[in-house]
């Protein structure tokens, strides 16, 4: 037997920006009773209700005891724009942060090409190199594309790149995805605490040792590149 929480389930990774959404990748969301009809073992539950079994494991579903409304859909749209030499220097920042975390071990990770979505300007992003500026190159040499408030948010938040990256906010506009999803897994080292620097650290302390063990499962999934997908736009 399924025990199914309360909905709504996307039918592909959740993606609410309005670019995306206005393309066509978002699909309808499913309730939990939706999914019933999929596998007749799953029991809907809904918030606040509750399921008991008998001794043959045939279950009882109480209702909820109060009402739960659902919160309305909405769409994310895209903030003011930020002045793309301030964007210049944001990626500066974020990449020396992230090249340190990395112990200058950045041999691996290709430059990542981001056209600006209102300028039409596109930024070289090159850990490896420290090289982060305009790139001359046509414009149609971008890997991706993406509004300026968006990548302000990446670099300048912290665990921004997961955000930028998991959130969708962005268009692919290569058809070599690797770049991405280096860049990706260098970030992803960096804001789960799993970089380089941050495994030093652990390892001279007997509570450290322990704690990596605690999370082996997390990164034998971060490191391994097959698993670093973005929805159906990085596949």
């Amino acid at each position: 037997m399924l025990l199914i929480p309360g909905g709504p389930f996307p039918l592909r990774p959740r993606i609410t920006t309005a670019r995306v959404i206005h393309s066509g990748k978002t699909q309808s969301l499913l309730q939990s009773e939706d999914l019933v009809e999929l596998d007749s073992r799953i029991l809907p539950l809904r918030i606040g209700s509750e399921a008991t079994f008998d001794q043959q494991l045939q279950p009882t579903l109480s209702p909820p005891s109060a009402r739960v409304s659902l919160n309305p859909k909405d769409i994310k749209l895209e903030t003011e724009s930020v002045a793309f030499d301030a964007l210049i220097d944001a990626a500066k920042d974020f990449g020396k942060r992230l090249r340190q975390s990395l112990l200058g071990l950045t041999f691996w990770i290709p430059e990542l090409r981001i056209r600006v979505e209102e300028y039409g300007r596109v930024i070289r992003f090159d850990v490896h190199n420290q090289i982060y500026t305009e790139e001359n190159r046509e414009i149609e040499s971008a890997h991706i594309e993406a509004h300026s408030s968006a990548l302000s948010q990446w670099f300048r938040k912290p665990y921004g790149a997961d955000s930028f990256f998991i959130g969708g906010h962005f268009t692919v506009l290569s058809k070599s995805i690797m770049p991405i999803k280096r860049v990706l897994l260098a970030c992803s080292l960096m804001e789960k605490r799993l970089s380089p620097r941050s495994l030093a650290r652990y390892a001279v302390r007997p509570e450290g040792v322990k704690f990596l063990l605690n999370r082996r499962e997390e990164i034998l999934v971060t490191v391994s590149q097959g698993r670093l997908r973005v929805g159906d736009r990085v596949s």
